[in-house]
C-alpha cells in the first residue's frame, strides 16, 4: 500500500468534509438569524378618540438578546406613522420600549411599551403628559 498516496487522499477527503461543514454552518447560521425576523399585523386603539387603525410591524434580532421592532400605524386618513422600539429578551418574552415624535398634528412625542411572546405582540402608548393614550395588539403573520 502506498502510504503517501493514502495520506494525500485522506487529507483531500478531510479537507472536502471540512469545507462542506463550514459551508453548512454558514448557511444554517445565516438562515437561523433570518428565520427569527418576523412580520406582524393587527390594530391600534386610541382610548376615547375613535376606532384607531391598522398596525403592521417587522421584528428583527440584533446582537445578543437585543431586538428591534419597527411599527407602521395607519389612521383613518391612511397616514402612516413609523415607530422604532428596542427590545430585550427575558424569560421567553421580548420586552420593547421606545419614543417617537409623531409631529405637532399628533401631539408630538409618544412613549411606547410592549411585549412579544409566542404569536402575540401587545402594548400601550401615551402622548404628552399621558394624554392621547391607547393600546395595540398584533399577531404573527
Amino acid at each position: 500500500m502506498n502510504t503517501s498516496h493514502h495520506s494525500y487522499a485522506t487529507r483531500r477527503i478531510f479537507r472536502g468534509r471540512m469545507l462542506i461543514g463550514l459551508f453548512a454552518f454558514l448557511l444554517l447560521g445565516t438562515g437561523c438569524a433570518e428565520s427569527k425576523k418576523s412580520d406582524w399585523a393587527g390594530t391600534w386603539r386610541s382610548e376615547g378618540r375613535g376606532p384607531g387603525g391598522k398596525l403592521e410591524c417587522v421584528v428583527a434580532p440584533l446582537e445578543g438578546e437585543q431586538w428591534r421592532a419597527t411599527l407602521t400605524g395607519y389612521n383613518n386618513n391612511d397616514v402612516a406613522y413609523k415607530v422604532q422600539l428596542d427590545g430585550r429578551e427575558k424569560e421567553k418574552k421580548i420586552f420593547f420600549q421606545g419614543r417617537a415624535d409623531l409631529g405637532d398634528a399628533s401631539g408630538a412625542e409618544y412613549i411606547w411599551t410592549g411585549q412579544m411572546y409566542g404569536d402575540t405582540f401587545v402594548g400601550f402608548y401615551s402622548g404628552p403628559r399621558g394624554k392621547k393614550a391607547g393600546n395595540f395588539s398584533m399577531r404573527r403573520k
